[in-house]
């Protein structure tokens, strides 16, 4: 800017330019850091979608063994009941 400007025109000038690269400069700034927490929460959800689909895969093998299991149990004891029938005969 020429020194042979008023100071007071020079001033008018900064203050505008001041008045657009701030919100400029802040908004850089704060872009990246709102990209890493819209980051953090899409890798929790990740993470909870997939301690979450853990949870239902034990959930279904721990249901598999008890059923299993429930099963032996019912066939043990008919086992018992026909041999004690044919003990009674």
């Amino acid at each position: 800017m020429p020194a042979s400007l008023p100071a007071s025109i020079r001033l008018s000038h900064l203050s505008h330019l001041s008045r657009v690269i701030r919100p400029t400069l802040l908004a850089a700034l704060l872009v990246p850091l709102a990209g890493c927490g819209l980051g953090d929460a899409g890798s929790s959800a990740a993470t909870a979608a997939k301690l979450k689909a853990h949870e239902a895969e034990q959930a279904q093998a721990t249901r598999a063994r008890i059923e299993t299991q429930l099963d032996a149990a019912n066939q043990q004891a008919e086992q018992r009941r026909k041999e004690a029938e044919a003990a009674n005969r």
